[in-house]
């Protein structure tokens, strides 16, 4: 047997350019429920729909903050605050929000 090549034996191929990432501008994680925090989602510049249906939410106050946001579904999360739906919608605009059923008060 041959030693691996230096670099651990990985051979890269010639680079025909940067590839960056594609801005992410819709995002589901519906039935996620191990979600802990949605802060990271005001660091997605680019995102416009969001699915976070099913997801035992309690807070989303942080997608207050997510500017480029056009829609986001709410349905299933029943312990939202009726205040932080009322103020995505006042954002957005009661169409572009899909509410829970019920919420708290």
């Amino acid at each position: 047997m041959r030693p691996p090549a230096a670099g651990g034996g990985v051979r890269t191929a010639p680079s025909r350019g940067a590839l960056s990432p594609s801005p992410v501008a819709s995002l589901s994680l519906s039935g996620n429920t191990e979600v802990e925090s949605l802060a990271p989602l005001a660091a997605l510049p680019s995102l416009r729909a969001l699915h976070l249906n099913d997801m035992a939410l309690d807070d989303v106050a942080v997608l207050l903050e997510v500017g480029s946001l056009e829609v986001v579904s709410l349905r299933g999360n029943e312990e939202l605050p009726r205040h932080q739906l009322d103020a995505l919608e006042a954002s957005l605009g009661a169409d572009r929000v899909f509410r829970p059923e019920r919420c708290v008060e």
